[in-house]
């Protein structure tokens, strides 16, 4: 079976009608699990009531806890307010228990084992989990998916870069491509951007999301583009989360249908998007819309 290991920032999202549990790489596992992959999560919460609720609602969903650090700074939460179009902004705790991932051999173990780790760039503001996630990338022999998440003022160039040359899968979505092109001097059209992209980092493949303009991708030399889906948005809250691990359950499932994929993913991140919170329950839409695509 296909071994999935997500690293990063575990939270609680405090959205206008409660708290929800998330983090970029958490929600991924989270639907990863969804569509039936072995997916683990690598983080830390505090010693505190969010900490022992996050702990316990993950082992509820099958998460081996042990892989969940425990460290005296409190939990991660982010205030999440959202605009007329559901549209958020985030004002995000720090410093914070996941701030602090520490190396240690159990890490080593699972990371050794995986098949793909995915990892983002906010659990990297602070130097001891950059430290940890690097440390990560260098050993694997996994495929590195990097799901650029930039939260401001919570992102660095020279970061982004170090983590770009250690990838092999790169899901942005279009304003950070925006931002990261704007950072090298570059005006280029959008699949001008992506090959630019694909070849100054030598990438295996580069998913762009577009929102309610659907996503594109470059796998290889194959370009597909997906347009957006009609939905009436709750809150797009945790939606690129689950367009990217519905695109890694098709990318494993359905090797060499890159359009089938990029299409399911598109119509998971839609539904996400008409739902409150992250991570809402996918199990009954998933083969209904296998079908639609």
């Amino acid at each position: 079976m296909t071994k999935i290991i997500c690293i990063g920032e575990v939270l609680w999202d405090k959205l206008p009608n409660g708290l929800y549990i998330g983090g970029a790489p958490l929600n991924v596992a989270t639907n990863l699990r969804s569509f039936d992959i072995d997916a683990q999560i690598i983080s830390a919460v505090g010693d505190d009531e969010l900490g022992r609720k996050a702990v316990q609602i993950l082992a509820n969903k099958g998460f081996n806890t042990n892989y969940l650090q425990i460290n005296t700074s409190s939990t991660g939460l982010v205030e999440v307010e959202l605009n007329s179009d559901g549209i958020p902004s985030y004002c995000i705790k720090e410093p914070v228990a996941w701030d602090f991932i520490e190396w240690n051999s159990s890490i080593n173990t699972i990371t050794q084992n995986a098949d793909y780790i995915c990892f983002g760039s906010l659990a990297q503001r602070n130097e001891v989990s950059q430290k940890t996630i690097l440390k990560v990338l260098e050993h694997t022999t996994a495929k590195r998916i990097f799901d650029l998440n930039i939260r401001a003022p919570y992102y660095d160039f020279d970061i982004i870069h170090e983590s770009l040359i250690l990838t092999d899968i790169l899901k942005i979505n279009d304003e950070e491509l925006e931002l990261l092109l704007r950072q090298k001097g570059k005006v280029l059209e959008e699949k001008e951007a992506v090959q630019y992209l694909q070849k100054e980092y030598d990438l295996d493949m580069v998913i762009i999301t577009k929102g309610e303009k659907g996503a594109v991708v470059l796998d290889g030399e194959i370009w597909c583009e997906s347009p957006g889906i009609n939905t009436i948005v709750k809150d797009t809250v945790g939606a690129g989360d689950a367009f990217l691990a519905a695109f890694i359950f098709g990318f494993i499932t359905y090797k060499n249908k890159t359009h089938k994929t990029l299409n399911f993913a598109n119509h998971i991140g839609a539904f996400v998007a008409s739902k409150d919170g992250a991570t809402p329950e996918l199990s009954k839409e998933i083969n209904e819309l296998l079908i639609k695509c």
